[in-house]
């Protein structure tokens, strides 16, 4: 039995090196949507996206460990939580216990800084995408203006303007 709650030990700390990492790159999101440089923000979502598929795949991980010492124990995997992992492992290794209730805790102090940090994000891409949809428009209005068009009309008759854009 304690193979597995090794194994699950490790799993939960490398799902918090992880969320740390995404918590990182969420940061550095965020100085990217403010500085509005969309290249760096391409390689920041990748990135993001690679460590959100490591999480899921060690989410997955902790599920199996996590079924198998529920039925190993006869509880229900619903009922069967990291606290109640301590608890029965603190009986017989308090050192494993230890380990398992500060990753738990730095994991879940984690989690609440990520999403903290995704909403704010959420908010700064909302924002810029509006700005965008602004510029958009407002180009979209001032089309028939000197300088956003072709010299000529669809037509083909010659447009007033200052300067032709085709030349």
């Amino acid at each position: 039995m304690h193979q597995p709650l090794q194994h699950l030990a490790t799993v939960l700390d490398k799902l918090l090196a992880e969320h740390e990492r995404l918590l990182r790159l969420s940061q550095r999101q965020k100085q990217v949507l403010v500085a509005r440089r969309m290249n760096e923000i391409q390689r920041v979502t990748a990135e993001m996206q690679a460590s959100i598929t490591r999480v899921h795949e060690l989410e997955a991980s902790r599920q199996e460990i996590t079924e198998a010492l529920a039925e190993s124990w006869g509880l229900s995997v619903d009922t069967l939580t990291l606290t109640t992992i301590e608890d029965r492992v603190g009986r017989t290794d308090p050192r494993l216990a230890g380990r398992l209730a500060h990753t738990g805790r730095r994991l879940r102090d984690t989690l609440s800084l990520l999403a903290q940090q995704n909403r704010e994000n959420q908010r700064l891409t909302e924002q810029w995408t509006q700005y965008t949809t602004q510029m958009f428009e407002w180009v979209a209005r001032h089309t028939g203006t000197a300088g956003y068009h072709p010299a000529q009309s669809p037509d083909g008759t010659p447009r007033n303007l200052v300067f032709d854009l085709k030349a």
